[in-house]
């Protein structure tokens, strides 16, 4: 396993930032004179003077075709190390696309994607670190850019396009509280290395929130609407009693994760305010606690599958 590249400031050592553009400069010189895309710019070794203009094709027949990385490697496999082969293979997972950058950290710098349903990526810098190329004060902006693995963190291509859009205080909320749903989703994805894992739970999530939207909240156009409608739900879905778990502690709640319960109804909707609260048995007390804290114990798939429907829609934000 190659060794940590990280430097304290948020972008790769120099020794690291050498070997990326070893790597990166060789693809790029392959590609361009096995394809002849230009000429003109002769052998590529340095990044230094180079018109970005005219490395745009060259890069886009690369991300276009990531199994030109294949050739590359093959091409130079007397020449590069079993741990540069691995850098190099490694691209073919690449990210690309339109990404807001949110915020930099001492470590990384926040991407995420520009979408409904969004991933946030700790990215580093190569030589500068990403407050040096973005600054702070005009933050949230967009960037376009290609996110690579580069031995255990991530970092892009070397080259992004935007950065100079500056966002009213409405779209910055709807960008924070996307943020804050998707950290507590998925997390931070900061090195490639388990994002088939999360990409897998990203799919489920995003079948998952389809479902609810039009399924159970189809129509509903308020938070009063919204709740009515996940009663109606669990009225449907539950029956009780039934045993359960307590999966994590809560402020209002005296129990503790592992602790056994049985629950015994559901609130009203009149009397359950903007959350959805169960009625339980435990330890010869009867009271009431959130629904999302507990997890059914030998129950059926439906009454599982409707609670966790509910615990993703407030881990998501919607309901905290």
């Amino acid at each position: 396993m190659p060794s940590k590249s990280i430097s304290p400031t948020g972008c790769l050592s120099s020794e690291d930032a050498a070997l990326f553009y070893k790597l990166w400069m060789g693809l790029l010189d392959y590609v361009n004179r096995k394809h002849k895309i230009e000429p003109s710019l002769g052998r590529l070794i340095t990044p230094a003077g180079l018109d970005i203009k005219k490395l745009l094709p060259i890069r886009e027949k690369i991300w276009g075709n990531v199994g030109i990385i294949d050739e590359y490697t093959a091409y130079e496999k007397k020449t590069l190390s079993a741990d540069e082969m691995a850098i190099l293979k490694g691209w073919k997972n690449m990210v690309r696309g339109d990404f807001i950058v949110m915020k930099h950290l001492k470590k990384h710098s926040i991407f995420m994607t520009n979408d409904s349903s969004p991933l946030i990526y700790g990215v580093v810098g190569i030589m500068s670190t990403w407050e040096e190329m973005v600054p702070k004060d005009i933050l949230p902006t967009t960037v376009q850019c290609v996110l690579l693995p580069f031995k255990e963190v991530i970092l892009y291509d070397g080259i992004i396009k935007g950065g100079n859009v500056r966002f009213g205080p409405s779209y910055s909320k709807s960008f924070n509280d996307a943020y804050r749903a998707s950290k507590a989703l998925y997390g931070i994805i900061t090195t490639f290395e388990n994002l088939d894992d999360v990409l897998a739970k990203y799919d489920a999530g995003t079948k998952r929130r389809k479902h609810i939207l039009d399924d159970i909240l189809v129509d509903t156009y308020d938070e009063d609407a919204q709740i009515s409608a996940w009663h109606d739900y669990f009225e449907d879905k539950l029956s009780f009693p039934f045993e359960a778990v307590c999966e994590k502690q809560l402020i209002c709640s005296p129990l503790l994760p592992g602790e056994k319960l049985t629950v015994t109804g559901l609130v009203k909707f009149a009397d359950s305010g903007e959350n959805i609260v169960i009625m339980i048995e435990w330890q010869n007390r009867k009271f009431a606690i959130p629904l999302e804290q507990i997890s059914t114990v030998d129950t059926s798939a439906v009454f599982s599958e409707a609670i966790e429907d509910w615990k993703y829609w407030v881990a998501a934000g919607y309901f905290c």
